[in-house]
């Protein structure tokens, strides 16, 4: 079965965001922490190698 066929089942079974999307909230719930601790251990890294140049974006 193909990709349009797949895409089109879905559609007809369950519409655009029942189908489609489902589970993406989901995923957001459990992007985002690790994201913000991504960035926040990056930040506290480059301060504490002295990495930071002092550039302002």
């Amino acid at each position: 079965m193909g990709m349009w066929k797949t895409l089109s089942i879905i559609y007809n079974e369950n519409g655009i965001i029942k189908g489609l999307y489902r589970g993406m909230s989901i995923n957001y719930l459990r992007a985002i922490p690790m994201v913000a601790v991504s960035f926040s251990t990056y930040e506290v890294l480059k301060q504490a190698l002295k990495l930071d140049t002092g550039m302002k974006i």
